[in-house]
This record gives C-alpha cells, structure tokens and sequence, in this order.
C-alpha cells in the first residue's frame, strides 16, 4: 500500500491590472500552478494561486516582476516576505550607492593629489 506524500498547499491571491498584456503573461509565468481567474471590471482581475510551500520564494521573485501591474491582497504572511524582500534590496542599493559615491570621491582626490 503507497503512501500519499501529503504536501503543504498555499494560495495567494492577487489583484491585477491587465496593461500590457499582464494577463497573458501571469497566465504563462505561472502556468504549471493551479489557479482561478476572477473578472473584477474591464482590466482588473482577481488571480488566486495555489503553492507548495517548497516553490515559494518562487513565487515571490515571479510576483515581484510584474511591478506595479500586480498587487497582492492576501495573506499577509506573504506581504510581509514581500516587504521584506524589497526592504533588503533597498538596503543593498543603499550599500551600492554609497560605495559608488566613496569611490568617486577617491578618485577626484587622487586627480587633484590631495
């Protein structure tokens, strides 16, 4: 007798604004996962998405790249990773700029021999 692997399943439910071609695109980036599209008005959609747990971060990256077209409405356990994802890459942009703005600095006091 086999034994069903009994996976953990998550869903997350997002809104989005079908401007160029969104739809199409969330429908082919997430093809493999089982989904239901809801008509909300004439461009807005509502997209609940269901997840193992295993593809999150995923799902994560594959959210954030549709920017400003996608909003997510549920669960707030996934807005926080969301939140927080974007306030690392904040801080690493930050490290970046500064270390870009250290480096000119060198440089302009290396031209004038200070």
């Amino acid at each position: 007798m086999e034994k069903e692997i009994c996976r953990s399943r998550d869903k997350v439910i997002f809104e989005l604004v079908d401007d160029r071609n969104a739809l199409e695109r969330v429908l082919m980036h997430f093809a493999h996962f089982e989904k239901q599209v809801e008509k909300v008005d004439e461009r807005k959609y509502q997209v609940t998405l269901y997840y193992d747990k295993e593809d999150e971060t995923e799902i994560l990256i594959r959210v954030l790249s549709f920017g400003p077209m996608l909003r997510v409405v549920k669960p707030v356990a996934f807005i926080n990773l969301i939140k927080g994802r974007l306030s690392d890459q904040k801080k690493l942009w930050a490290i970046k700029v500064r270390n870009f703005f250290s480096m000119i600095k060198r440089i302009r006091r290396d031209k004038l021999g200070l």
